[in-house]
């Protein structure tokens, strides 16, 4: 196992480990927009971003669709849980 720090992409088995549920689970949330961070395929493989999934799971496992909404809203504190009523970054 690598150092996660030192690790920018993550396979399946490494993902669901962060996730805490099983390969298997984490790939039928990937399908079906459960998981927040989109997959990246590079050519037959597929890895996510380290920090995206720790963010997701910060941010209370949020599904893709208001994940990503909340990655592109800087309202949001990268640093803390994201909550409906987070202050706007000044």
């Amino acid at each position: 196992m690598t150092n996660q720090k030192d690790t920018l992409l993550i396979d399946a088995n490494e993902a669901a480990r962060l996730c805490g549920c099983s390969r298997r689970t984490l790939l039928t949330w990937d399908g079906n927009g459960t998981l927040g961070p989109k997959s990246i395929k590079l050519g037959r493989l597929r890895r996510w971003r380290a920090d995206s999934i720790q963010q997701w799971a910060k941010w209370d496992c949020p599904k893709r669709r208001r994940f990503l909404e909340m990655m592109k809203d800087r309202r949001y504190d990268t640093t803390a849980r994201a909550t409906k009523s987070s202050p706007t970054a000044a």
